[in-house]
């Protein structure tokens, strides 16, 4: 592997540096479980090569104690993104203190994996069977091996853990409101069986028909009237009705099944209209969600994002900002500010990749195509690096990366030679970039 040591640094700073990063966290470690030094306090290169997870030192440095931190991906199925987030997301558990983990997952199904998690399911429970019960597509996202690593280590950390003191792993989306609705109505027949003729009422001209939302955006194009205020009731029952019970995972589940419901049918609303409503709606649940998580496991809690990069890179560092488009990577910096937020994307220029060619199509294994000239992941790989991550210090110029460039985006559907790029100011977007030049495809459960 080559590397211009005049244009980024030199061997020996770079040995220095990991030297003194290891140190300091080991002492951190020792004494209070969170780093004790300030941001930046120490010179960071501007790129690192990554060669062993003990290369990956700085990225600890530089999250230093900010509350939340968002970690991206390029693509939804590569192997390399799910394994480096898994092993920065249990060092950020186990030595600072980080207490839940949120994925770009439907609230209900991962709310299942939750329970798992925390040893709220039967002890014989298998974890890839309710991970095969993840049904809707695109199946393989969570449905597969390295999360499934993710979700059995986190399950042995919490069983030396009080149930109140248990990490946990939730979803920001809301992509499955059938699945939503079927959680509320089973919340009242348990709990509030005087209110579940209502609720079913409230719910009945979409609940229990399939596709029944997607019906539903076609009758709001034919001219029906808005059930809104239907689906806006039963969260309003739940929120009012119940405010006194005590503190409980399910109740507080429920009310977020029902916000999803609310969510999606402003979000098939905002189809019909089109523009960047739609999106909006999406990006606004997934703040709204995790915001109630970090209120659920109190004030100083700490939580972990797993999203694509068009979730967690900030937007207005994009061509999102032109079309009035929002993400949960810039309104978390906006809520509690760029000292809170620490955001790294994933790249990378050539391998495979899980995909459906088209949107529902049968999952397969492709091949990715290599990068549009000019783009972010182009001018990584005539760096002619395996794996390196990228530091954008806010008090250094970054010439290089402060100016608009293609980023390339590969979603559930990848049908090339037809790619998405987002034009990208790689150094407002993110904190760091970790770039893997070579990827594989996720291997799927069973």
């Amino acid at each position: 592997m080559q590397l211009n040591e005049s244009r980024f640094f030199r061997v020996p700073l770079l040995v220095l540096f990991f030297g003194l990063g290891i140190s300091a966290c080991s002492n951190s470690v020792e004494n209070a479980g969170i780093p004790a030094e300030p941001y930046h306090a120490q010179p960071l290169p501007e790129l690192v090569v990554v060669s062993s997870k003990a290369d990956i030192e700085p990225l600890f440095t530089t999250i230093g104690d900010r509350r939340f931190v968002l970690l991206g991906e390029s693509t939804h199925g590569t192997h390399e993104y799910y394994h480096w987030r898994d092993r920065i997301s249990r060092r950020l558990i186990r030595d600072k203190g980080f207490r839940f983990v949120a994925v770009e997952g439907d609230w209900e199904s991962i709310f299942q994996l939750n329970q798992y998690v925390k040893h709220r399911t039967p002890e014989d429970t298998d974890l890839r069977s309710l991970l095969r019960g993840l049904d809707r597509w695109p199946q393989w996202m969570w449905a597969n091996e390295e999360f499934a690593d993710m979700l059995e280590w986190m399950r042995e950390q919490n069983a030396t853990r009080s149930d109140a003191e248990r990490i946990g792993v939730y979803g920001l989306d809301m992509q499955n409101p059938q699945a939503s609705m079927d959680a509320v109505v089973q919340w009242f027949e348990q709990n509030d069986p005087d209110t579940l003729t209502a609720v079913k009422e409230r719910y009945s001209s979409v609940y229990g028909v399939p596709n029944g939302f997607r019906r539903y955006a076609q009758s709001l194009a034919q001219g029906m009237p808005r059930l809104q205020d239907d689906f806006v009731q039963v969260s309003e029952w739940l929120r009012e009705r119940h405010e006194e019970m005590p503190r409980d995972a399910i109740l507080f589940s429920a009310k977020m099944n029902a916000l999803a419901v609310v969510s999606a049918e402003e979000q098939h609303a905002a189809m019909v209209r089109r523009g960047p409503g739609s999106w909006n709606v999406r990006a606004r649940f997934m703040d709204k969600a995790f915001r109630r998580l970090a209120v659920w496991y109190g004030d100083d809690s700490r939580g972990i994002v797993w999203a694509h990069n068009t979730h967690v890179g900030d937007a207005s560092a994009t061509e999102m900002l032109n079309r009035g488009e929002v993400n949960i990577g810039q309104l978390l910096r906006l809520e509690f500010g760029h000292d809170q937020v620490y955001i790294l994307g994933f790249a990378t220029a050539q391998g495979t990749v899980q995909a459906g060619a088209s949107w529902g199509a049968p999952m397969q294994t492709m091949n990715i195509i290599p990068p549009r000239a000019g783009s972010l992941e182009a001018t990584l790989q005539e760096r002619d690096l395996e794996q390196a991550i990228l530091f954008f210090d806010p008090e250094r110029e970054h010439q290089e990366w402060n100016k608009p460039m293609p980023h390339r985006a590969i979603g559930v559907v990848y049908n090339p030679p037809h790619e998405a790029y987002v034009m990208t100011v790689p150094a407002k977007r993110y904190d760091a970039l970790f770039y893997i030049h070579e990827t594989r495809a996720l291997t799927p459960v069973d």
